[in-house]
């Protein structure tokens, strides 16, 4: 990349892609970890991707008709990653989400009961 402007285009590429914010604190034990940690880290990881795609991407589409370099490349490079990050996540993601609906289906299922129980014994009495 002997080219400036290349030079000047990956430090803006770099300087865009930076982590947004503080990630969330880590919880080492997942029998400590409150409910529900684990969707929310999991959404905090897709929303900063999804904002670095769209860095990407706008890298990527302010070509103006030149032809790909470097900067180019190692964008679309990071923007197939990322793209396959958020893909492994979601799916994960809707993985918890079918174990915490069975979750709640079993709950209802034992509220149902007990709601019967307490009937019977109140139409008993």
């Amino acid at each position: 990349m002997n080219d400036p402007d290349l030079r000047k285009r990956l430090d803006a590429l770099m300087a865009a892609l930076a982590p947004s914010r503080t990630p969330p604190p880590l919880v080492s034990d997942s029998a400590t970890a409150p409910e529900g940690y684990s969707q929310y880290i999991a959404t905090t990881q897709i929303d900063e991707l999804l904002r670095r795609v769209a860095v990407l991407s706008g890298a990527l589409g302010a070509a103006d008709g030149r032809g790909w370099d470097d900067v180019d490349q190692v964008a679309a490079r990071l923007l197939i990653a990322d793209l396959t990050a958020i893909t492994s996540t979601t799916r994960v993601l809707n993985g918890l989400a079918a174990s915490r609906l069975a979750g709640a289906l079993a709950d209802l299922q034992a509220a149902g009961v007990d709601v019967q129980r307490a009937v019977k014994e109140a139409s008993d009495s």
